[in-house]
C-alpha cells in the first residue's frame, strides 16, 4: 500500500449489454464507478426474475451510500460485506413488501482500490478479472452456480459444465433469501494491472 493511494492514476470506462437473447430485452445491469471514492461494480438483475432492474440499481445504491459515507480509517473489507449484506436485505424487504417485486433479485460484483491492493466482494456470477501486464488474463471471483459448485467439488468437468443446460443457475442471489455470504476477497495490484 501508498502513502498516496489517490497518487496511483486510475483510468476507467464502462458499458453494459442485455446480451443476446430475445428472451430477456431489458437490460438489467446496474454500474458504479466513482474514481474518487475508488469504488467498482456491477449488478446484474437475475435473469427470467421479475424486476431485476430494480434489485441491480437497490444494491449499486446500497453499497455507493456506504462508500460515500465511510469512517476515514474503517477496515474496507467489512465496509464491503456490510454493505453487500444490507442491499441483500433491502432487496429481500421489498420484494416481501410489494407483490410486483416477489421474485426480484441480483448478482453483485465490486472492486475497492487502495494504493495497490484490491479489495473485493461478490455474490452470483458476475465475474471480476485481472488482466496482467504481459496479458494473462485472471479469474479473481468464482461463481455461484450449481455447475460451477459440482466443477470445484471434483463431480463434473470444466468441460462438461461448458455445456451444461444448467450453467447459468445461480446458487446465490442478492434477494433471493433473507440473509446472502458474500465472497470477500483482497489481494496485491502489480502496477500495470487492469480489473
Amino acid at each position: 500500500m501508498t502513502e498516496n493511494p489517490a497518487a496511483i492514476p486510475i483510468a476507467t470506462a464502462s458499458v453494459t449489454d442485455r446480451g443476446l437473447s430475445e428472451k430477456r430485452p431489458l437490460n438489467e445491469d446496474s454500474m458504479l464507478s466513482d474514481t474518487e471514492r475508488r469504488i467498482f461494480a456491477v449488478a446484474d438483475g437475475v435473469g427470467g426474475a421479475q424486476a431485476g432492474e430494480v434489485a441491480s440499481q437497490t444494491a449499486i445504491e446500497v453499497l455507493s451510500e456506504a462508500f460515500t459515507h465511510r469512517d476515514a480509517g474503517g477496515d474496507i473489507e467489512d465496509l464491503m460485506e456490510i454493505a453487500i449484506q444490507r442491499a441483500n436485505d433491502s432487496i429481500y424487504r421489498l420484494s416481501r413488501e410489494e407483490a410486483r417485486f416477489s421474485m426480484m433479485a441480483t448478482t453483485i460484483v465490486a472492486l475497492h482500490l487502495d494504493g495497490l491492493r484490491a479489495t473485493i466482494g461478490h455474490v452470483g456470477d458476475s465475474r471480476l478479472y485481472s488482466l496482467r501486464p504481459d496479458g494473462r488474463l485472471l479469474r479473481e471471483t468464482e461463481d455461484h452456480s450449481l455447475v460451477e459448485e459440482e466443477v470445484r467439488a471434483g463431480r463434473m468437468t470444466a468441460e462438461q459444465a461448458a455445456n451444461h443446460p444448467g450453467r447459468n443457475v445461480i446458487s446465490r442471489a442478492l434477494g433471493a433469501e433473507e440473509s446472502v455470504e458474500v465472497d470477500m476477497k483482497t489481494i496485491d495490484v502489480e502496477s500495470g494491472d487492469r480489473k
